[in-house]
């Protein structure tokens, strides 16, 4: 899964690198106000062991997507997931991610429109230090199409992978500063963030916006 991961990651870098500054912050303030927004809601307002709070969260993260929330299934055993993580240190909530990915075919990231993808926006917003956000655009790089990146494992592995070029490997300062622009001085986003939105505005980049979420 994810073969060569960090060496693709290097291409989609490259991608950026030949956008003027200017165009790579016009891209990104298209998303920021928003993501800012739902992380001031979600992460610090949020109680994800009440399930009308948790639910209600899962609504305005789909309604920054381009499909509605239709479906939504395993909502206790995602609240307990989520509680259980919260708290704990990157160490200490790696296993209990794999756990989520491998057992009963990954239900629990699959909670909301049967979608990896929407979960993960989901998670992404309690902890945008932990969990990657995963889409369309994102998997393309990987060559991932057709919907077949919408899938638990394969979820973990760019999870692990992400998080492997965090610890290894520092973003170009320029690019990070201009990634975090909007974002309050005491509270940046997340290293784990501006990866993946690295990422996805690569991919924005080399194929375009118009790509297609799963549901």
């Amino acid at each position: 899964m994810l073969n060569d991961g960090l060496e693709i990651i290097s291409r989609a870098l490259g991608y950026l690198e030949k956008v003027p500054l200017i165009d790579v912050e016009r891209y990104a303030n298209q998303y920021s106000e928003g993501y800012l927004a739902l992380c001031h809601l979600i992460r610090d307002r949020t109680d994800p062991g009440c399930e009308q709070e948790l639910l209600a969260a899962a609504y305005a993260v789909y309604g920054w997507m381009p499909t509605i929330l239709k479906r939504f299934e395993n909502l206790v055993q995602l609240s307990q997931f989520i509680v259980e993580v919260r708290g704990l240190p990157l160490n200490n909530a790696v296993p209990l991610i794999r756990d989520a990915a491998q057992s009963n075919r990954g239900g629990v990231l699959r909670s909301l429109n049967n979608s990896v993808v929407g979960t993960s926006k989901l998670l992404h917003f309690f902890r945008p230090d932990l969990f990657p956000i995963w889409d369309s655009r994102i998997a393309k790089l990987f060559g991932y199409v057709n919907g077949r990146h919408n899938n638990p494992v394969v979820y973990l592995a760019y999870f692990e992978l992400l998080h492997e070029w965090r610890e290894k490997c520092a973003l170009p300062e320029v690019l990070c500063k201009t990634l975090q622009r909007g974002a309050p001085e005491d509270d940046p986003i997340s290293q784990v963030r501006l990866r993946e939105y690295c990422l996805f505005l690569a991919s924005a980049i080399r194929y375009g916006f118009d790509l297609k979420e799963p549901e």
